[in-house]
């Protein structure tokens, strides 16, 4: 799987950052207080310079009131994420989601 900053999940997750950002009327270094983190930083996420780990993900969408569904179900149904399945995934298996075995209770 390719690792770049600037492949199309990345760049599509950055938009959707920075315009949420924008939304709340937050300049770069607004948001930088929030965090507690240099202005820096939020720039080179919003540049593609950095990737932004899950608990980071999460913690901006905290702060702007975001549904992380919102731009996960978005990545999934531009069939970004399918297109990256690893080789050994069959990719029609790994765009359907897995059945659930029936429980049985005893024997």
């Amino acid at each position: 799987m390719k690792k770049s900053i600037h492949t199309d999940p990345d760049q599509v997750l950055r938009a959707w950052l920075k315009a949420h950002r924008k939304a709340k009327h937050m300049t770069q270094r607004d948001l930088a207080k929030i965090i507690d983190e240099d202005h820096t930083w939020v720039v080179r996420v919003e540049s593609g310079e950095r990737r932004l780990d899950v608990v980071e993900f999460l913690r901006l969408c905290v702060i702007f009131q975001a549904n992380p569904h919102e731009i996960i179900d978005r990545l999934w149904l531009m069939d970004i994420i399918t297109k990256h399945a690893p080789p050994w995934e069959d990719k029609r298996a790994a765009a359907e989601p897995p059945q659930a075995k029936p429980y049985r209770v005893g024997r």
